[in-house]
């Protein structure tokens, strides 16, 4: 049962440390207008020092200058740094996420946008209950983060096809961990209960860039450096790659 807390407890402090940089993929889009109607499968990986990410998404343009998507995907405690994974199994889970990229109606000599994105990871082994000698304990973790940012993208006239972008804007991300304990040892004393919760909230900044290259109007291939700083935790970048389909 000890361990089963212990385990929670590592998820709740790689969470924060995480803020969201392996909870979904990356930008992997460009600030370009696009067709009403087009659809945009994805497949990618993002790599950090504590998270890492694999997973999909699916894209709509909803108008030429407004898309929306969904991430789902694998999301494993512990990354690049050894150190940081669980010895007790509890260091994977899934991510979901979801969001809108708008472009906006500017005569720039860049692409402009805000994109918004509401991110969720679920850990299984992070709610539960343990039981022995007369004593239990439930438990559960909830972790949501959301983000908000400003994307620009330029096509390098060199090279065709070639389209490079960069982010910036601010992260969210919020661990909120639920206890309760009830004993009774049978002596005829009844039993007693106590519940706590703690909570952490973090906000930082989010920067980002990566390229994108257009094989044709259906195939394009995205590679991306993502960084969140200004936060108590997070130290690490994400690298990231995927490939995108569009119909």
């Amino acid at each position: 049962m000890r361990k089963g807390l212990l385990a929670v407890g590592l998820i709740v402090v790689l969470a924060t440390q995480a803020m969201g940089q392996g909870f979904g993929l990356q930008i992997a889009d460009t600030a370009k207008e696009g067709e009403a109607g087009d659809v945009t499968a994805a497949a990618g990986v993002m790599v950090g020092q504590d998270v890492m990410f694999i997973g999909g998404r699916g894209m709509y343009s909803v108008a030429p200058n407004l898309r929306a998507f969904i991430d789902a995907g694998i999301i494993r405690i512990g990354g690049l740094d050894s150190d940081a994974e669980s010895d007790i199994d509890f260091d994977s889970g899934f991510g979901i996420a979801g969001g809108v990229l708008f472009v906006l109606p500017f005569d720039l000599p860049v692409d402009a946008a805000l994109r918004a994105t509401v991110y969720k990871p679920i850990f299984p082994d992070a709610s539960g209950s343990e039981s022995w000698d007369g004593v239990s304990i439930d438990y559960s973790l909830s972790i949501i983060g959301a983000n908000v940012a400003g994307v620009v993208s330029y096509d390098l006239p060199m090279l065709d096809g070639l389209t490079l972008y960069g982010t910036a804007g601010i992260n969210v991300l919020r661990a909120e961990f639920e206890w309760s304990a009830s004993a009774d040892f049978g002596f005829g004393w009844g039993g007693v209960s106590y519940s706590d919760s703690v909570s952490e909230t973090e906000t930082g900044g989010l920067l980002g860039a990566g390229a994108l290259y257009a094989v044709n109007d259906q195939i394009s291939f995205y590679g991306e450096v993502t960084s969140y700083v200004g936060t108590d935790y997070l130290d690490t970048v994400g690298v990231g790659a995927g490939g995108r389909l569009t119909f």
